[in-house]
């Protein structure tokens, strides 16, 4: 039986001025620079089905998934394990999403902003508008996949000497009526162009490639899913933190996407499959908070020291991510003395030669590249802030280090190895 594909594309920008999430500052958003959007593709064949979608958020937590999926099962009868619920993980983007009883929220409550849930309720109807819009559109379809690599957007922020493979890849559904095109584009970066000065709404450059690719004539939907960009950023390749090089750089990814639609090839697809497993990990011992206003005390030194130096602005924005981590660490000594363990869960999504896998935060590159070589004759697309949000996944041996990663993530060190051995389980399981 053939596949056949539906998608559409959502508002869920709020009215009025929202709490804009990503940073340490209390920010309201002063206006709209462009929407925020669902994206919402659906596959179907031989009566299993397939949702994957694309959120113009910073991230969601397990509650915000349970209770969207929950509402598909009941209006479409679509099992939840199918159901996957991704962030772009843009940082001017809404807040207000995360439940305030999950330590991540009280971990660091200036990031998320007070729970809305007016707003959570208007963004889940909005996207099973979406959900309902891609069902009745279902198409057979052909898919199609291309890969490139895109140098000049992404690097490793923490140390441009660090290992990172900017591979873009392209996942193209082509309706054999219609020939009209949704697109998933796969690629791993921090959309952080914008900074914590930005007071207006935007899906930063994700937003742009996918505005320009729907723009076409001939795309109807072209949906970004982030790939695993823990310490993946534009810190070391931006001339700027502003509107006009959100542009340029999406520009440059958009005419990469068109690129490789030029030269994608057809991929068989067998059976649609689907599993979630859940994972619980436990929280990392947390330092004497002496000993935390120590190391703060000393960064800032450094930082006061940079500036009267002029030293460059991706050095001082380091000093500056740095100095944030060690104050959040100071907060999570009290945030979390009530707490030892979290829950969360893994996901895979099969479709024939492809698994998407659901990463609940933002793991560390390294780790991601480990699992896809393991699977190297599979196209194994890892996509962080999905299903949950649990924060950095950071490896071991970095656990050493003062970076903004280590002083900021909550989980035990361990954590990213035992991840990445449930995930090359599931993969497995799924073979």
């Amino acid at each position: 039986m053939p596949i056949h594909c539906g998608a559409a594309k959502v508002s869920i920008t709020p009215k009025g001025s929202k709490f804009l999430s990503g940073y340490a500052a209390h920010r309201l958003s002063a206006n709209i620079h462009d929407h925020l959007y669902a994206r919402v593709v659906v596959l179907n064949k031989d009566e299993n089905q397939l949702i994957l979608i694309s959120l113009d958020l910073i991230g969601v937590d397990k509650i915000y998934t349970q209770q969207l999926r929950d509402k598909i099962y009941r209006k479409f009868n679509i099992f939840p394990s199918a159901v996957l619920v991704h962030a772009t993980h843009t940082h001017s983007g809404v807040g207000g999403v995360i439940t305030e009883s999950l330590p991540i929220w009280k971990a660091f409550p200036n990031l998320w902003g007070s729970y809305d849930s007016e707003l959570v309720e208007e963004q889940h109807e909005s996207i099973l508008l979406g959900v309902e819009k891609a069902l009745s559109h279902l198409e057979q379809c052909q898919i199609r996949w291309g890969k490139t690599e895109v140098p000049g957007i992404a690097v490793n922020r923490i140390s441009e000497s660090r290992d990172f493979e900017p591979w873009l890849n392209v996942i193209e559904f082509r309706g054999i009526d219609t020939k009209k095109k949704v697109i998933l584009y796969h690629f791993p970066c921090h959309p952080t162009i914008l900074h914590a000065d930005n007071l207006l709404i935007s899906a930063d450059f994700p937003g742009v490639v996918s505005h320009r690719l729907e723009s076409r004539g001939d795309v109807e939907v072209a949906a970004f899913l982030n790939g695993i960009c823990g310490d993946i950023s534009t810190r070391f390749t931006r001339k700027a933190s502003n509107f006009i090089e959100v542009e340029r750089m999406g520009s440059i990814l958009a005419e990469s996407v068109e690129s490789v639609l030029e030269d994608t090839v057809p991929l068989e697809v067998g059976k649609l499959k689907c599993a979630v497993a859940p994972i619980t990990l436990k929280f990392k011992e947390m330092e004497d908070a002496n000993l935390q206003q120590e190391k703060l005390d000393n960064l800032k030194r450094k930082l006061l020291a940079a500036r009267k130096d002029k030293a460059e602005a991706a050095f001082l924005r380091s000093l500056e991510a740095k100095i944030e981590g060690v104050e959040s660490s100071i907060g999570l000594i009290m945030a979390l003395q009530d707490y030892s363990e979290i829950e969360t869960e893994l996901q895979v999504l099969k479709l024939g030669e492809i698994s998407f896998v659901s990463v609940p935060g933002e793991m560390f590159h390294e780790t991601g590249l480990k699992i896809s070589k393991l699977f190297n004759d599979q196209r194994v697309l890892l996509v962080g802030n999905t299903n949950d949000y649990i924060g950095y996944i950071v490896p071991s041996h970095f656990y050493s280090e003062e970076s903004y990663e280590v002083s900021m993530t909550l989980l035990q060190e361990g954590s990213a190895e035992k991840i990445q051995g449930q995930i090359v389980q599931l993969l497995e399981g799924e073979a």
